[in-house]
């Protein structure tokens, strides 16, 4: 039962088998906690509660999810509805998602003057990524750290293919050209 997919073990949990809750659970629970904990400003606390929630949900009502349709999606999306109902009750705005691994920046074995360059540039792209909405935030990380495709990401965050394309294109365009006047600067 390990090796069946994400839906075969779905189906099995509508028929009653909790072993296949388990299976999921863990396969996904880590990446999820992940995604929970940088959209929550690294509230253990509250990703852990919401990761709990996610597959209480799953566990008590396996038969909400379309067995044709993609379970890490719907199990995204359902992540992503828990996270807007989390914002929406805090009286506060959360600090923004810093995801750093979407421009893959390596350090290499490089000199000390280019290690702190890399690390000077490191904070400036830190810092701008924390000035972006909510919902950017949320693209950047779907798309760069979940590795969801355009077509998962729009299915998560329920808007067209085209938007969460467009979307994706301007937001990563203002990160360049703001990135880029630093460059040019600090040499």
């Amino acid at each position: 039962m390990a090796s069946a997919s994400d839906e075969k073990l779905m189906e099995l949990l509508v028929k009653g088998n909790r072993k296949a809750l388990e299976i999921l659970y863990t396969r996904y629970a880590d990446k999820l906690y992940g995604y929970l904990l940088k959209s929550l400003n690294f509230d253990e606390e509250k990703a852990a509660d919401l990761l709990h929630d996610i597959f209480l949900k799953v566990g008590e009502k396996p038969q909400l999810f379309d067995l044709q349709k993609n379970f890490k999606t719907w199990l995204f999306t359902v992540a992503t509805n828990l996270l807007k109902n989390e914002w929406r009750s805090e009286a506060t705005k959360r600090e923004k998602i810093e995801t750093v691994s979407a421009y893959n920046l390596s350090y290499f074995d490089e000199d000390v003057s280019a290690t702190i360059d890399r690390e000077w540039l490191m904070e400036k792209l830190k810092m701008h990524l924390s000035q972006l909405s909510e919902v950017q935030q949320q693209l950047i990380h779907l798309r760069y750290t979940e590795e969801c495709t355009v077509p998962q990401i729009a299915q998560i965050m329920n808007l067209p293919e085209g938007t969460v394309k467009s979307r994706l294109f301007y937001v990563m365009k203002q990160l360049t050209e703001k990135l880029n006047a630093y460059q040019s600067i600090h040499k």
